[in-house]
C-alpha cells in the first residue's frame, strides 16, 4: 500500500527572487516529493522564483494583493486551503489573517516562521520598543502552533516581543546550493565573455550589489563607499541586481557620485553565475535577520564586505570569509572594498574559506532534513495528543 504524502502548503510575500522566497524554493526543489505534496501561495504578484517553482513541478497561486488582503484574496486563499486540505501550513510572512484563515479551514499545523518584522516598522523603530512588540505579537504569533526562525538573532527578537515563547522558538539557518554556483576567475573565457555581455572591460574591479531597491538594504551607503573610490583613480564599477521602489532615486544618486560605473541591472533570474562576475559582494543593510545573499556570494567564492548587523555574523566570519563593517559607516565601507581590490590574494582566500563554509555548514541538503525533521515530530506528536491520523503513511 503506497504511504499518503505529507501536505504542506508554503505562504510567501513575494515571486521575486528574495532571501524568502529562494529559500523556499531550493527546499522544494531537494525535499522528497514521494513523501511530501506542496502548494505555494504568493501573497503578492507572481516573479522569477515562482516561475522556477512551477518549473520545478510546484503548483503556486497568487492572490496579487497590493497593501493589505481583501476580501477576495482572503476567499481565494480560504477556497485554496479547503481545497488542498494542508497538514502542515508554513507561513513566512506576518500576517494574522492567513493563520486565521487556516484555523477556520482545519486542523492542521500552523507554523510561523520569522524572518523579520515588516520593513515599514524596522525603518521607523529600529529597536524592539511597546509598539513593535504589539505588531510582531498580532503579525507572527495569533493562531500559531510552532514557530521558527532563520536565526539566532531573529528568534532573540521573537523571543524579547513574546517572553513566553522562549523554549519554543526552533531555529533553522537558511541554505544555498552550493552545486549551483561555480567560482570563475578572470582567466576564464566564460568569466570574460559575461562581464563583456555587461558592457564592463575585462581589467576592471567588479563589486556586487543584490537586493530589494528599498531603505533597509542600505545601498545608499554603498553607492557613498564607491565615490570616493573612483576618485581616488580606482577602476572600479558597481554592478547593482534588484529592483524597487527607490530605484529612481537611487539611480540619481549613483550619476552624481560616479558617473558610468554603477550600473543598474534590474531583477535578475541568474543570481548564481552573476556572483561569478563580481571580485566581491557588499552587504549594506542596515538591519538583517541572516542575510543569504552572503551564502550565494560565499558558495560563488567572493568574499563579502557587510554591515556587522543582526544575523549577517552567522554566515560571514570578519577575517575568514568577509570583513565586517561598523553599521552605516561609508568611509569604513570604502576602506574595506579597497583594501580587498588592492590584495587580491587575500581576498581569494577568503573567497576560498567561503566556499568551504557553505560546503560544509550551509549546504541547503542540510536544511531540507532539519525541515523534515520538524515537519515529522510536530505531525507525530499531534498525532498523539489528538488521537488523529498523521495523514503521512510515513509517520503512521
Amino acid at each position: 500500500m503506497t504511504a499518503a504524502k505529507l501536505r504542506v502548503m508554503h505562504v510567501i510575500p513575494t515571486g521575486g527572487s528574495g532571501g524568502i522566497e529562494t529559500t523556499v524554493l531550493n527546499l522544494l526543489r531537494h525535499i522528497d516529493s514521494a513523501r511530501f505534496e506542496s502548494v505555494v501561495c504568493v501573497v503578492k504578484a507572481r516573479g522569477t522564483v515562482s516561475q522556477a517553482l512551477q518549473d520545478a513541478g510546484v503548483r503556486t497561486f497568487a492572490l496579487r494583493v497590493k497593501t493589505r488582503i481583501g476580501p477576495v484574496a482572503a476567499a481565494r486563499l480560504f477556497y485554496e486551503l479547503i481545497r488542498f486540505r494542508p497538514h502542515i501550513l508554513h507561513v513566512h510572512v506576518g500576517t494574522w489573517l492567513i493563520r486565521f484563515l487556516g484555523w477556520v479551514a482545519g486542523r492542521q499545523i500552523i507554523v510561523t516562521h520569522f524572518h523579520s518584522p515588516h520593513d515599514a516598522w524596522m525603518e521607523s523603530h529600529p529597536r524592539l520598543n511597546r509598539g513593535m512588540r504589539m505588531q510582531i505579537r498580532n503579525k507572527f504569533v495569533a493562531f500559531s502552533t510552532r514557530f521558527l526562525a532563520c536565526s539566532n538573532d531573529a528568534r532573540k527578537m521573537l523571543c524579547e516581543a513574546c517572553p513566553e515563547l522562549d523554549g519554543r522558538v526552533s531555529v533553522i539557518l537558511p541554505c544555498v546550493d552550493p552545486r549551483a554556483f561555480v567560482a570563475k576567475n578572470a582567466g576564464d573565457a566564460e568569466f570574460l565573455d559575461r562581464r563583456r555581455s555587461l558592457g564592463l572591460p575585462a581589467d576592471v574591479h567588479v563589486v556586487g550589489f543584490v537586493g530589494r531597491l528599498v531603505a533597509q538594504k542600505g545601498l545608499s551607503n554603498l553607492i557613498a563607499a564607491i565615490q570616493p573610490l573612483v576618485a581616488g583613480g580606482l577602476n572600479v564599477h558597481l554592478l547593482v541586481a534588484g529592483d524597487g521602489p527607490l530605484r529612481s532615486s537611487l539611480e540619481k544618486e549613483a550619476q552624481a557620485a560616479a558617473p558610468g560605473r554603477i550600473h543598474f541591472l534590474g531583477d535578475r533570474a541568474d543570481i548564481a553565475n552573476l556572483m561569478s562576475l563580481f571580485d566581491l559582494l557588499v552587504v549594506p543593510s542596515l538591519w538583517e535577520p541572516f542575510g543569504m545573499v552572503s551564502l550565494e556570494a560565499m558558495a560563488a567564492g567572493r568574499a563579502v564586505v557587510a554591515f556587522d548587523v543582526g544575523g549577517i555574523s552567522e554566515a560571514v566570519i570578519s577575517g575568514e570569509t568577509g570583513l565586517l563593517i561598523t553599521q552605516g559607516n561609508s568611509s569604513e565601507l570604502a576602506k574595506g572594498i579597497a583594501y580587498l581590490l588592492e590584495h587580491p590574494e587575500y581576498r581569494r582566500r577568503l573567497g576560498q574559506a567561503g566556499r568551504r563554509r557553505v560546503e560544509t555548514e550551509f549546504d541547503i541538503r542540510r536544511y531540507a532534513f532539519r525541515i523534515v525533521e520538524l515537519y515529522a515530530s510536530w505531525t507525530a506528536a499531534r498525532k498523539r495528543r489528538t488521537g488523529l491520523p498523521s495523514g503521512a503513511g510515513f509517520l503512521d
